[in-house]
């Protein structure tokens, strides 16, 4: 899922990070195993970004369950 939210050479997340005081964002790299993302800066900030982050997800796979069965 994580290249999927990357996509656009990263623009959706460079909007996060921007609507999130520039929250440090930091994906587990394509060869790791782990599904784990970094936030990392002031509290509130990361726990918008989680949020926006968890419903772009979210989304993603909504996405893509309704393309598979339409």
């Amino acid at each position: 899922m994580h290249a999927s939210l990357q996509s656009g050479k990263g623009a959706l997340i460079r909007a996060i990070r921007d609507e999130c005081g520039g929250v440090l964002i930091r994906f587990p790299s394509a060869t790791s195993s782990s599904d784990k993302v970094l936030l990392r800066g002031p509290e509130d900030d990361v726990e918008k970004a989680k949020k926006l982050l968890l419903d772009l997800a979210n989304d993603t796979v909504l996405l893509h369950i309704t393309n598979i069965y339409y």
